[in-house]
Order: structure tokens, then C-alpha cells, then sequence
């Protein structure tokens, strides 16, 4: 029967159930004498009844108050009212091991980690005496501190007759056995064979089920399988698990050991001790690769002649698997020389640390997170660690990353030619680090970079001022470079080839990445070369092909290094990899055939929908397409949207009839925004790669389009003033980034600069009464909301405290809304009398593109927000993809 709410034990409350099981019903519940939320197990009136069950009940009570290990659940108190039973736990919070795994298998580490406190609580307990015998992953509690070992309802107490260090003195006496002879007791799935045998359990079958229960968490797969309950009986007592590494060949083969010994069928063969299999766990964390070379501990009563076979072995066996991944991950001369096997597995990542994709790195587009070194023997990584991305390495035959010091911010790593450093772009600049130690170095200011790459001549050249140009500076640092490039392409992803007298890259006028170029480049000329159409981010493999990304896949095709030409078909390695805008396809390259790559497809393919304050969302009817930054006509009823496709248009949504109307007809159009009276649409144009146009027309498209300016710079619509006579808009220079000018719609036109500073300023949004300017800066080191007064810029608030972009007025001016990467948030204000805000407050997170410019709009009514949902919602990305050897795919 259910306890209710407020019903009292003793002196304790109970508040809430939390759950049942075999053997009781646990509640959380309050300790009215010291105000602490507790635990609190009952046996039930009718478990009670049977003398078996009490008894198992107070042998837990007996087990746990006998245990003091911060790995095992601490027993406060044992009482009994009105013919209930109850014990009184510390309330743990967390999630169980069992409902993790079903997220998938754990990052090495935190194996290591989590057995080893496991084994240190199960050494605790069988020295007590004290046999578990039902470990499984549902009685391991997954907290911030680390593992708690649960429910001890089937533990038994024994004598010390196998190795066990106990007080004879404080060992009840057995009359009865809980169990008879042939009595199963315990979960099937990790219960050792001489349980499943009804004969005696002792330590060795909690070493059993803890073999179960890592090789679960390692593998993410069950230690043994079966159809029906007698055929899983029969694969424990005759069938041999597969090995963990050849489920994740990344795993060290000291743990494969380890756990392979645990689940010996003869108890005699396992490891003899919780002790030992502590020792051993805590030595494999803290040895890395050179787990190989170590002696595991022998069990007691071995002979020295048994050792030294057994010392000879694990080391021939460790040369063994040394030369095996040498042999995998292809390190000859000649890559294709000879056929070898392809290979593949995945790297995972810690929950806490995805890898830090699209909202990251200025403007949250475009970042490339993953890169190899030279020889594939070396992997550097963005990840997220504290809000905020760090690089982090990881050596292809280890299991452990690590971060690298001095690299938070950073994105977009590429190796040197020697792998002994990496470059990086942070803070508006390029860096590098020497992988040896010390601090990183800055080479140059960059902004809004877009992919560097590191020549045999040490010189570095990367893709600079939001892809407008490739940059080159040397690696020892100094001024840098405007590289020679006769058609002003817009740059993105450069790679040298082999020789380092040309450079590969990527051109897109469109932030569909499909409809771009693959261009080569010559840096002692300045001509360049069309290569392929269609496709970005190309990298050069030595197997003789260009290898790149087009329509969420990575495609192959062989490429002349010395005509610089492709002269075959592509053809598709993998599909379904991740593509950021502008083509940031994630993925890298060996020069020796080893690819890593994330999962995820095109980012910038989403659908359109409503989304209020709450975070509930409700999609449109519109297919799922590239769009733009979104704009809604002052009334609602339409909306006015870039979508890409062989061109960039702009067209306008009827809400109201559900169809989309072609505005544009000329040119990349793109960042559309309506006039204050829902007349016209003003938007950007690229009219050719080296004059960006503002363009207005009539919304009904009656009119042909009136060109407002023309610059050779990039000149972006921002925000309208209420009464429809200044228009803000951003400029991108080379010089100074992004700056904040006007355009007077009255008299002659002319746009001033309203403010330029050695930062980026973009995002400009007038307030309600025209007397203040919202914006975004990256003056901090970081993108944060700032106000300033208008028409003079000073006054100056700071708005958002942890990051900040695409800032929005509500329509009645009192809130501030902004994106701060996944989350949005809102900000109380007031304009008059004096400017005031109120702390930021997370309004929701979701799953919304960031696409370049502001990605959002609000309804008339405050309520709502349009936005562009991801296609396919993700999650944060914690797998990396690896395959060796992928040269042979071109073969088949």
C-alpha cells in the first residue's frame, strides 16, 4: 500500500514517492529534526508477511550500517512504526548507470573512472564481509561527485574464507540460509555462473557482474544476450562475450584484460580481490598508452615461473597491438601501396564537453572543430567546456584528450606541417601553440576568419575578414599579407598543396555552400583556377584526389597535382556528415588515410515556425528549405525570407494562403527587412563579386528594384527608424571589421559612419522612440548586447553579461531579446526618463538556426517569435566518426 504525502515515520515526513522495486518502496521524505530531505525505504505490509523477506530486509539495514565509503549509499537510521519497516538513506541525486546506457556507451575515461569507484565500494564491502550479490546498473547511482553503490536488500554476510578481512566477533551467526540449495537470487543478466548453478555466491561473483557491468558501460552493448531466459542462462555458463575492442577498438587493451578476466566462468580464474581490481583499474587511468606494458597483478598462490610467461606474453602482446595500429592507421610511404583493411570506430566525447559547432566563434557560423595532424596519428578538437569552446588533443592510439591551456574561445585548428603545433583563430585574432608546452603565441589580428592552413615554408594562410579575402602571414608572426587574387573571390577553407606554391579553397557568394566553387590558386601569380562547381571546404589527399563536401556528403574526385585539374568523376565517400553555413564541413584528413568526421547533415536546411516565450513551438506548413535571416511586415500577415537554391532570392510568405511569391529576380539577394509602412523590402544584393548593392522594391513586386547604394564593401540592412526616415545598416572593411552607418532617406541619401571602433559593431536595432541603438560588439573578447544613446553615440550600456548576439526591441520597447547560443533571452527596460535594464533571463533553449545576420523576428503581438527550427533536431554532438584507411573505398 502507498504511503501518502505528510504521513509521518517517526520523525521523519514523507514528501513524495520515488519508486519501488523487488524488495521495498523508497519516498523522499523529510527529517524533521535536522531539516534534511532524506531517503526513506519501506518493506510493505504484505513483503513483511513472509519471514524470508524481512530477514533479507534487516540484512540490508545490517550491510549498509557496517559501510562507510563515500562510493556506497550512507545508511542514517532504521525504525519501525505501525508494522512498518523502514530504513532511513541519504537522498542521492543523479541518474541511475541503467538509464544512462540507454544514451549509449560511456567515454573511456569515465569508465575508468566510474569502475574504479565501483570496485573501491565493492573492495569496502567484501572486507566487511559483506557480499553484494546483485550489482547491475540499476543499483549504481551516476552523481556530480562521482558513483554511489545502491541496495544491498540481497547482500549476504560471510566468513572470511576467501581472502575476505573480517571481525569474527562481529559477524551475526547463520542458522538458516536465505537461500536453498539451487536457489537462483539476483538480476539474470549479470549474475555469475555459479549463481545461475544455485551454488554459493562469494566475492568473486560480485567481480563477475562488475566485469558485466563495465563491459555494458564500455561497449554500450549487453555482456550476454538471449531470446528467452533459458537461452541467456546458457550463454553465461558457455558462450565468451567479444572482446570490448573489437566493439571500440579505441578501448585500452589493459581494460579489455581486466574485464575479460572478470567474467572468467571459474571463479578461481577471475580476479580474487576487489583490491587488486582497484589497483589495476586506477593504474590503467593514470598509465595512457603505456597500459600496454605493465604486468597485470597475478592472483595469490602463482608461481614466479607463471609470472614471467605471463610478463612475456603481455609484452609480445603489446608489440603485438603496437604494430597492429601502426598497420591500421596506414603510416607507409606509399598510402596505397598495398591494400589494407578499412576500418572504423567512434570517439566519444564527455557529456559536458560536445563538440562546439554552429552557435560558437563570431556570429555562431562557419567554424570548422575538428583537424589531424600530417600522419594521422594526432587529433585536435573544438569543444565546449564552461560556455565557452577550448581545443582540446588526443592522441589516435590513446583514450584520453586533454585540454590545451590558453586556447578558450578558439575554433577552426589546423596542424603544422610537423604536427608539433596548431593554429588557431581567438579573440579577433590568429594564434598558435606549440604542442610541446607554453603559452599560445598571437601571429596577427583576423576577423571573422573563415579556415587557415599551414605551409612547408612556415607561413600561414587563412582565409580572412568574413572570407572577403585570403591573408598570409609567416608563423613567426608580423604583418600580414593581402594575397594577389585577380577575381576578388570570397575566400573560404584554404589548404596549400603539396609543394606549397598553390592553395585550394572554396568560393561561395551564396550561403547555400552547394552552389560554390572549388578554385585553385596560385600565390606567385595571383591567377586562380576553377576546379569543380559545386561543393566547399577541399581538402587535397595524397591518394590524388580532391576531397570535399557538397549536399551534406564528402565526395572524392582525382585531381592532377601537376595540371592542377580534376580529371574524373567524384564520387560520394559518406553521407549524412555535418555542413555548417558557408560550408564548414566537418571533417578531416590524413596525408596517411585516416578521415574523422561528424555526423548531422546540412545545418542550414530548417523550417520555419513559432516559437513563444515558453519555448513551445508550432511549425508552418512552408517545406523545410535554406532560408535566411527572417523578416515579418509591421501587421504580421507576411513575411519576407532569402532561400537558397541555384540563386539566392528573396520571396514573401503569405501567412494567410500558406504560398511563397519570388520578389527578386537579379543577382544574391539576401537580409531583407520591410519598411516601417509595409510598403517595400529593402535587402542586400551582390551584383558581382566585387559591388554589394542595398536594393528596395515595392513588396507586391509591382515596381522593378531601386538601387539606395553601391559600395565595394559588404553593406547590410540592420533596422529601420519608426518613422521610416534613417535606415542603420552594417559595413564590413578589411580595415576595421564591422562598423555602424546611416542612410537618411530624406534629401540626397548620403549614409554617414555613426560608429567605428578597432572592434566589430554589427546588428544595429533602433528603440521604439528612436533615441537609442541596440547592437552587438565583440569589444570584451566575446559578442555581448550593447545600447547607445542616438543620434549621439555615446552613453553606453552593456546589456548581456555572458554573450550576446541578434538583439530585437519588443514592439512595445520595454524588452530586449537576444540569442546567447542555444538559449534566448530576455531583458526588462526602460528609455525613459534614463536608460535602465534589468538582469538578462532565459526565456528558453532550442534547436533554431543561426544563420548569418538576425535569424528571428517578433510578432505585433510580443508574444511569438518566427524562427528557423533545424531540420532535424540534434542533439549537443559528444561522437566523432573515425576510418582508417578510407583510401580503399576509392578502390571499390
Amino acid at each position: 500500500m502507498k504511503i501518502g504525502a505528510g504521513t509521518k515515520l517517526g520523525p521523519y515526513e514523507i514528501l513524495s514517492p520515488l519508486g519501488a522495486g523487488g524488495m521495498g518502496e523508497v519516498y523522499r521524505a523529510r527529517d524533521t529534526r535536522l531539516d534534511r530531505i532524506v531517503a526513506i525505504k519501506v518493506l510493505p505490509d504484505h513483503l513483511a508477511m513472509h519471514t524470508e523477506l524481512r530477514q533479507r530486509f534487516e540484512r540490508e539495514a545490517r550491510a549498509v550500517s557496517s559501510l562507510n565509503h563515500p562510493h556506497i549509499c550512507t545508511l542514517h537510521d532504521i525504525g519501525s512504526q505501525d508494522g512498518l519497516d523502514y530504513l532511513v538513506m541519504e537522498l542521492i541525486e543523479g541518474e541511475s548507470l541503467a538509464d544512462r546506457l540507454l544514451k549509449g556507451l560511456l567515454p573511456t575515461d569515465q569508465v575508468l573512472r566510474y569502475s574504479t569507484q565501483i570496485a573501491d565500494a565493492l573492495d569496502k564491502a567484501h572486507r566487511a564481509g559483506i557480499v553484494h550479490r546483485d550489482l547491475k546498473p540499476a543499483n549504481i547511482m551516476l552523481t556530480k561527485s562521482g558513483t554511489k553503490l545502491l541496495d544491498f536488500g540481497l547482500a549476504k554476510m560471510q566468513a572470511s574464507d576467501s581472502g575476505l578481512v573480517t571481525s569474527a566477533t562481529s559477524l551475526p551467526t547463520e542458522r538458516h540460509s536465505l537461500t536453498g540449495e539451487g536457489t537462483i537470487l539476483g538480476t539474470f543478466q549479470y549474475m555469475a555462473p555459479e549463481q545461475l548453478e544455485g551454488r554459493e555466491a562469494d566475492a568473486r561473483s560480485d567481480i563477475f557482474a562488475f566485469g558485466a557491468v563495465v563491459y555494458e558501460m564500455a561497449t554500450g552493448k549487453k555482456t550476454f544476450t538471449g531470446k528467452s531466459q533459458a537461452s541467456l542462462i546458457g550463454a553465461i555458463l558457455h558462450t565468451e562475450p567479444p572482446a570490448i575492442s573489437t566493439v571500440q577498438p579505441m578501448t585500452p587493451p589493459a581494460l579489455d584484460r581486466v574485464v575479460k578476466r572478470c567474467l572468467a566462468k571459474d571463479p578461481d580464474d577471475r580476479w580474487q580481490t576487489a583490491r587488486d581490481l582497484t589497483m589495476e583499474l586506477a593504474w590503467i587511468a593514470e598509465g595512457g598508452s603505456q597500459a600496454e606494458l605493465r604486468v597485470p597483478v597475478m592472483a595469490q598462490h602463482k608461481t614466479r615461473e607463471r609470472v614471467m610467461w605471463a610478463s612475456a606474453s603481455f609484452a609480445l602482446a603489446a608489440i603485438a597491438a603496437a604494430i597492429l595500429f601502426w598497420v591500421l592507421a596506414g603510416r607507409s610511404t606509399s598510402p596505397l601501396s598495398t591494400s589494407k583493411p578499412v576500418k572504423r570506430m567512434t570517439i566519444k566525447l564527455p557529456d559536458a564537453e560536445p563538440l562546439a559547432l554552429a552557435k560558437f566563434g563570431p556570429l555562431g557560423i562557419g567554424r570548422t572543430a575538428v583537424t589531424l595532424s600530417p600522419d594521422g596519428s594526432l587529433l585536435a578538437y573544438a569543444a565546449e567546456r564552461n560556455g565557452k569552446s577550448q581545443l582540446f588533443l588526443r592522441a589516435l592510439s590513446q583514450f584520453d584528450a586533454r585540454p590545451i591551456p590558453g586556447t578558450e574561445g578558439a575554433n577552426s585548428p589546423f596542424f603544422s606541417p610537423d604536427g608539433r603545433s596548431l593554429g588557431f583563430f581567438s579573440e579577433n585574432k590568429l594564434k598558435k601553440v606549440s604542442l610541446q608546452g607554453g603559452e599560445p603565441v598571437t601571429l596577427c589580428e583576423s576577423r571573422m576568419p573563415h579556415g587557415g592552413t599551414w605551409g612547408p615554408d612556415d607561413t600561414i594562410v587563412f582565409a580572412d575578414s568574413e572570407g572577403v579575402y585570403l591573408s598570409r602571414v609567416s608563423a613567426s608572426g608580423g604583418s600580414k599579407e593581402v594575397l594577389p587574387n585577380k577575381s576578388e573571390d570570397r575566400a573560404f577553407y584554404p589548404q596549400f598543396l603539396p609543394g606549397g606554391k598553390a592553395v585550394l579553397y572554396s568560393v561561395n557568394t551564396q550561403y547555400n555552400p552547394d552552389y560554390g566553387q572549388i578554385v585553385v590558386l596560385s600565390l606567385a601569380t595571383g591567377e586562380r583556377r576553377v576546379v569543380l562547381e559545386g561543393g566547399a571546404n577541399p581538402r587535397y589527399s595524397a591518394s590524388g584526389h580532391v576531397v570535399f563536401a557538397r549536399a551534406g556528403a564528402i565526395l572524392a574526385a582525382p585531381f592532377d597535382l601537376s595540371r592542377l585539374e580534376v580529371t574524373g568523376q567524384a564520387v560520394t565517400l559518406i553521407e549524412g556528415i555535418r555542413i555548417e553555413e558557408w560550408g564548414a564541413a566537418q571533417f578531416a584528413l590524413s596525408t596517411e588515410g585516416t578521415l574523422v568526421y561528424v555526423s548531422g547533415g546540412p545545418a542550414w536546411i530548417g523550417k520555419l515556425t513559432w516559437v513563444d516565450h515558453q519555448g513551445i513551438s508550432k511549425p508552418l506548413a512552408a517545406p523545410a528549405q535554406a532560408y535566411g535571416p527572417v523578416s515579418l511586415s509591421p501587421d504580421g500577415q507576411r513575411l519576407a525570407v532569402p532561400v537558397a537554391g541555384a540563386t539566392s532570392d528573396v520571396w514573401v510568405y503569405e501567412f494567410t494562403r500558406g504560398t511563397f511569391t519570388r520578389l527578386t529576380v537579379e543577382g544574391s539577394n539576401y537580409r531583407p527587412l520591410w519598411t516601417p509602412d509595409g510598403r517595400r523590402v529593402v535587402y542586400y544584393r551582390i551584383s558581382s563579386p566585387s559591388q554589394f548593392q542595398m536594393v528596395w522594391q515595392l513588396a507586391d513586386g509591382s515596381d522593378g528594384a531601386e538601387v539606395l547604394t553601391t559600395s565595394k564593401y559588404t553593406w547590410l540592412p540592420g533596422s529601420w527608424s519608426t518613422d521610416g526616415k534613417l535606415l542603420a545598416f552594417q559595413e564590413h572593411s578589411p580595415d576595421t571589421g564591422f562598423d555602424l552607418w546611416m542612410l537618411p532617406m530624406e534629401g540626397d541619401r548620403q549614409p554617414y559612419l555613426w560608429l567605428k571602433t578597432k572592434f566589430n559593431e554589427w546588428g544595429p536595432a533602433f528603440s521604439r522612440d528612436g533615441k537609442w541603438i541596440a547592437y552587438v560588439s565583440d569589444e570584451s573578447g566575446q559578442y555581448e548586447v550593447y545600447v547607445r544613446s542616438f543620434p549621439d553615440p555615446g552613453g553606453k550600456r552593456q546589456i548581456s553579461t555572458t554573450g550576446g548576439e541578434e538583439v530585437r526591441w519588443s514592439p512595445d520597447g520595454r524588452t530586449l531579446f537576444y540569442r546567447e547560443g542555444l538559449k534566448w533571452m530576455s531583458v526588462a527596460v526602460q528609455t525613459q526618463p534614463e536608460f535602465r535594464a534589468d538582469a538578462p533571463k532565459v526565456m528558453f533553449e532550442g534547436p533554431y538556426l543561426n544563420v548569418p545576420g538576425v535569424s528571428y523576428d517578433i510578432a505585433p503581438d510580443g508574444q511569438h517569435f518566427l524562427m528557423i527550427e533545424e531540420n532535424q533536431k540534434q542533439a549537443p554532438t559528444t561522437q566523432l566518426n573515425v576510418v582508417l584507411n578510407w583510401f580503399e573505398e576509392l578502390k571499390r
